[in-house]
C-alpha cells in the first residue's frame, strides 16, 4: 500500500548514517514548560522529515509553520499539518539550512516571516 511505502521510505530515512536528528526546543529559555520536536534532515538524501507526534497543539486560533533558517534567514518551509495521515510529515529539503524552527502564526496559510518562534534547533 501507499502507507507502507511511505513508512519504508521513512525508514530507510532514519537508518541513513548522513541522517542528522535535530530537536527542536523552546526558544524562550524561561518557557514554564518544556516542549520538542524532533526533525530528521539528510542532505545526502535532500530529505528533511518532521516527526509531528512529538508537538504540542497550537493554541485556538494558531498554526505552525515550519522554517529553514539560511544565511540568518527564515525561510519557509510550509505549515505543519497536525492531523492526517500517519506520524511524519515530509518537508521540502532547503540547501544549507542551518538551523529549523518552528513559529506559531494566525494565518491558517502561514506568514511570510515567523511572527512568534516556539521551537528552535541548530543543524
Amino acid at each position: 500500500t501507499e502507507e507502507q511505502a511511505k513508512m519504508q521510505d521513512i525508514i530507510a530515512l532514519l537508518r541513513d548514517r548522513n541522517t542528522r536528528t535535530i530537536v527542536l526546543s523552546d526558544a524562550a529559555p524561561d518557557a514554564k514548560t518544556k516542549t520538542a520536536a524532533t526533525v530528521w534532515h539528510n542532505p545526502v538524501r535532500s530529505e528533511t522529515v518532521l516527526d509531528i507526534n512529538t508537538l504540542p497543539a497550537p493554541e485556538a486560533g494558531r498554526y505552525f509553520q515550519f522554517w529553514a533558517i539560511v544565511g540568518g534567514k527564515p525561510v519557509s518551509m510550509g505549515m505543519v499539518a497536525l492531523r492526517g495521515a500517519g506520524s511524519w510529515q515530509v518537508l521540502p529539503f532547503i540547501q544549507n539550512a542551518e538551523a529549523f524552527a518552528i513559529s506559531s502564526e494566525d494565518n491558517p496559510s502561514g506568514n511570510p516571516v515567523p511572527t512568534v518562534v516556539v521551537l528552535v534547533g541548530k543543524v
